[in-house]
């Protein structure tokens, strides 16, 4: 809400990529801290777990590139050959909703351009 950008998540087709708040939590500090003080930060990073169409789990192939609303290229592996992941960070749980899939993230896809990863 803080960020402006629930419309995007609100589109007809969506995949929102969505970190725990244990994966925020374990950021380190000076991230949460840009996070929290600096908008446009907070706004990209959300920007950057935004996916514009559905990307359901079974669509999803090894080494296929994502983009995201952000406009950074996500890549998707897979572990053990059934598991996807975006970016080295694992899927924990797939949750089907009326206008896309959400999935549930142990870690947080960090900005290429960021200063502090």
């Amino acid at each position: 809400m803080k960020t402006g950008t629930w419309s995007e998540i609100e589109r007809p087709q969506v995949t929102l990529l969505a970190p725990t708040n244990a994966a925020f939590s374990s950021l380190p500090t000076v991230y949460r801290n840009n996070l929290d003080k600096q908008a446009n930060f907070l706004k990209s990073t959300m920007m950057y777990h935004i996916l514009d169409g559905i990307h359901g789990p079974d669509s999803l192939h090894q080494n296929d590139m994502l983009t995201s609303l952000e406009g950074h290229r996500i890549h998707v592996s897979m572990q053990n050959g059934h598991v996807p992941q975006f970016n080295r960070v694992s899927i924990m749980n797939a949750i089907h909703a009326t206008n896309g899939v959400i999935y549930v993230l142990n870690g947080v896809l960090h900005l290429p351009s960021s200063p502090i990863v």
